[in-house]
């Protein structure tokens, strides 16, 4: 008697089925970080209007390997990201003025109102140069007085440029602005004369608030 059971795949056809069904749970989970990272890094896809104050930095640009001189000399990385700290930077060519000024004046604002979360962020006047630093000695010591929680430091013109060559924050040490860094090292939102206090303030507040210490 022959006996017939159409529910009885033969093995190779259950094997691939069950193949199919991994790759497909894979690309379920998979897509949406890849997706997510993609749109994150190269900015595309993102709508102009969106929950941010700041503009965004198109693409988001990893500056961890940037290594800057303080007065004294010494080398050190300005995004080391093994910290896990928030970054916020202000890049200049020459002297400070007084929109430089203003920046310093206003990442220190910003970094006082976060109270209990200001020892996860970072701030730094950076001037872009391919010597030293060689802002007024006496604007460096007030600096030193005033505001200790502000570090100085040089960069390599032309490293600074390469970094930023293909993004909108290339001519962020010409115009006064800030920069916003992330906890892995990626330069990610720029601030200009056209952003508020309050717009760095509430962009920061909400990074903090939804990432990791």
């Amino acid at each position: 008697m022959e006996i017939t059971n159409n529910n009885v795949l033969p093995k190779h056809t259950a094997q691939t089925r069950g193949r199919l069904t991994g790759i497909f749970l894979v690309i379920t989970f998979a897509a949406p970080m890849l997706i997510a990272y993609w749109i994150y890094h190269t900015g595309m896809g993102i709508p102009d209007a969106t929950v941010n104050k700041g503009t965004l930095l198109f693409p988001a640009t990893d500056i961890s390997s940037l290594m800057a001189k303080d007065s004294q000399g010494n080398t050190a990385a300005v995004a080391d990201k093994s910290s896990k700290l928030w970054r916020m930077i202000i890049p200049i060519d020459n002297q400070c003025d007084e929109a430089c000024a203003e920046n310093i004046y206003t990442t220190r604002q910003v970094h006082k109102r976060l109270a209990k979360e200001s020892h996860r962020i970072e701030r730094f006047l950076l001037q872009i140069n391919d010597s030293h630093i060689d802002l007024d000695p006496g604007f460096i010591r007030t600096l030193e007085i005033e505001d200790p929680g502000l570090a100085i430091a040089q960069v390599n013109q032309s490293l600074w440029m390469n970094l930023f060559s293909d993004t909108n924050a290339l001519n962020s040490s010409k115009t006064p602005s800030i920069i916003l860094v992330d906890q892995e090292g990626f330069a990610m939102m720029i601030y200009n004369q056209d952003h508020s206090g309050n717009d760095l303030l509430t962009d920061l507040s909400r990074l903090l608030k939804y990432s990791y210490e």
